[in-house]
């Protein structure tokens, strides 16, 4: 029999919620997903819940995904406490508490991604996305970005939370020197740089993609070995972090 939680007032529903928030997620080394699709993509990466909750009515129609999660335990919960947790206007009824990962080893590919101040939460949930897709997993987060475990990049990076393998750099110089020794060309993306498609790339590149209203940081200009822009039409401004890096990813595995 699993045990049922109907009041959002319960202690442990209270710290759930508090999983809203980046300083609870640090501190308790876990985040929320949500819905079938997420549970499913974290238990097929071998990923098992700390913690499952189901919507009372609908134990039966996730019976599957409940037997996959193996060891985890199940909350049984009311529609009000998925209402308080969830974080879409139409909650499937199905969540999950799960670990954050430690920081993974790194990779032996020819394209990283260094991300420097994004912001919004889409447009990381998006990059992520498309590197995953893209076959590129090592993603260097540098400065101040947004969590990558916060609900609404979870929810729109589509299960590649689970598959790329974040690493974090307080020191743009020793970053940068530490993918030098292994390898990379720093390629920094700017208004006013070089042609992308014109430019020749060398075989193994990190690309640096910056914050959505300041671009990136003077200390990742200054590292760049090429500034590189994507041509747009006379009177266009720029182009949105998440679409330049969906452009400029595929067209280097295209080349390649």
């Amino acid at each position: 029999m699993y045990k049922t939680v109907t009041s959002v007032s319960n202690p442990v529903i209270k710290e759930l919620k508090g999983l809203q928030k980046r300083k609870n997620r640090k501190s308790s080394g876990s985040f929320l997903i949500e819905g079938y699709r997420l549970v499913l993509d974290a238990v097929q990466n071998g990923i098992i819940p700390e913690l499952l909750l189901v919507r009372q009515d609908k134990a039966e129609a996730f019976a599957e995904i409940i037997s996959r999660c193996g060891g985890s335990d199940v909350l049984l919960v009311s529609e009000a406490v998925i209402q308080a947790l969830s974080m879409t206007e139409s909650p499937e009824g199905i969540m999950a508490r799960v670990r954050i990962p430690q920081e993974c080893t790194e990779g032996d590919e020819n394209t990283v991604i260094v991300l420097d101040g994004v912001q919004d939460p889409g447009n990381l949930g998006t990059i992520l996305r498309t590197a995953n897709s893209a076959g590129i997993h090592d993603i260097y987060f540098l400065g101040d970005n947004v969590d990558m475990y916060n609900p609404k990049v979870v929810r729109s990076a589509m299960g590649a939370v689970f598959l790329v393998r974040p690493h974090y750099c307080a020191s743009a110089e020793q970053l940068y020197a530490h993918l030098r020794a292994r390898g990379y060309s720093v390629c920094a993306t700017v208004l006013s740089g070089k042609d992308f498609y014109s430019t020749t790339l060398p075989g193994r590149i990190a690309l640096v993609f910056g914050n959505e209203g300041n671009g990136i940081s003077r200390e990742s200009l200054d590292s760049a070995d090429y500034r590189l822009t994507l041509p747009m039409a006379p009177g266009a401004e720029s182009l949105n972090v998440a679409v330049c890096a969906g452009i400029m990813i595929f067209d280097i595995i295209y080349r390649r």
